[in-house]
């Protein structure tokens, strides 16, 4: 082996090793707990609340103030 395989398994060693044992942590966690679960349906809806909403203002603004997305940057 030369030089730079030798320098390219040790830096990729320690990472693989620490990649297998975080999944492995994981693993036995059981992945996020209900409330970490809870937590994201919440965050979810209120997205796409947001969104609903956000898409409802961009529409108001294409028939009350045409031009606004050119003028403002927004494509």
């Amino acid at each position: 082996m030369d030089d730079n395989t030798v320098a390219v398994i040790a830096i990729l060693m320690p990472v693989l090793i620490v990649l297998v044992v975080r999944l492995t942590g994981r693993r036995k966690d059981g992945g996020a707990s209900a409330a970490d679960q809870q937590q994201m349906v919440t965050l979810t809806e209120t997205a796409r609340r947001m969104e609903r909403r956000i898409e409802s203002l961009e529409m108001l603004l294409d028939t009350e103030v045409p031009g606004w997305r050119t003028r403002s940057g927004v494509r």
